[in-house]
């Protein structure tokens, strides 16, 4: 199951790296966070603004409290000891992205129940997304394992119902 996957799985992991880090034709390492008031579309760079930082990109997908919570309640809810594995992955695929859904509800709950202070809104949508980001992530690869298992599966039928004779 490793050898088959470790391609797809590489390729797949590109394809999320390029779609993160690859804009305006050039690789974004940083990324600047902040309140914008004057943005340079030409430059790709906000010129002035409140509490303007300039800060890796990669750290600002890492959340790892939010990783635990979305990877728990997909864990706790999904795994049990009876059943088919390759069904216990693919209901684990629809958890997480439930768990993720839930775990940006919490975040945008606990942030817009206290005091509204608007620059730092970029940060409580941050928490947000990233709960989004994880619990979509996670969902999408138990789902690509759930079709390798099923698929090996049916394969295996299929040879057992061809050795079958008549």
């Amino acid at each position: 199951m490793i050898k088959a996957l470790r391609l797809r799985f590489l390729f797949i992991i590109f394809m999320i790296f390029m779609a993160l880090f690859w804009g305006q034709e050039k690789f974004r390492t940083n990324i600047q966070t902040g309140v914008c008031e004057d943005f340079d579309y030409e430059k790709w760079v906000c010129i002035s603004g409140f509490n303007l930082k300039t800060v890796p990109f990669f750290m600002q997908l890492i959340d790892v409290k939010t990783f635990l919570f979305v990877f728990g309640l997909t864990f706790l809810g999904s795994w049990f000891n009876k059943g088919n594995f390759s069904n216990k992955i693919e209901r684990a695929s629809h958890l997480a992205k439930d768990a993720g859904e839930l775990a940006a509800t919490i975040g945008a709950v606990i942030s817009f129940s206290g005091i509204f202070f608007e620059p730092s809104l970029h940060i409580t949508f941050k928490y947000i997304f990233v709960a989004y980001l994880y619990g979509n992530l996670l969902g999408y690869l138990l789902t690509v394992i759930s079709n390798y298992i099923r698929s090996e599966e049916e394969s295996a039928n299929a040879l057992d119902q061809s050795s079958v004779t008549p």
